[in-house]
């Protein structure tokens, strides 16, 4: 029993932490982040975004395999939640500041569908990082029983 009570506790923050994974592959393969002149832009073609989104993923993959380890995997979605912070804020300094990470001469560029991936995954985290600390309480909870 305690076997298929463990799996069970897991699923929805599995979920969420996988849809994470998704929406950072398809927005840094398929979805434009920016548009310029009526074209896109990719990720890749950002200074340092191929190593954030590398790492959002690794780390959320990492955490998605550290089921058995609710606190472990409670702090590295934190540690991604600050990575993808950190996403946000160098998709939105090009739009609105002459800071670039892109390779152009500064002119103005506009977020596309793209830019709202990190805001997305946090969302997702947060609530990931709602069911761990949930299922941990219940595993609290039923300790205290015994």
């Amino acid at each position: 029993m305690q076997a298929k009570h463990g799996k069970m506790i897991q699923r929805i923050q599995s979920l969420y932490m996988a849809l994470v994974v998704v929406f950072s592959l398809v927005t840094y393969f398929f979805v434009p982040i920016w548009v310029h002149e009526d074209l896109g832009i990719m990720a890749d073609e950002a200074k340092g975004f191929p190593a954030i989104i590398g790492l959002i993923i690794a780390l959320t993959l990492f955490s998605l395999l550290q089921y058995k380890k609710r606190k472990a995997q409670f702090v590295v979605n934190r540690v991604v939640i600050l990575l993808n912070f950190t996403w946000m804020v160098l998709v939105i300094l090009p739009a609105y500041t002459e800071f670039s990470i892109l390779d152009l001469e500064y002119s103005p560029v506009e977020i596309a569908n793209g830019g709202i991936s990190p805001l997305i995954n946090i969302v997702l985290l947060v609530f990931a990082n709602r069911g761990i600390r949930r299922d941990e309480n219940l595993i609290k909870s039923i300790d205290r029983l015994r």
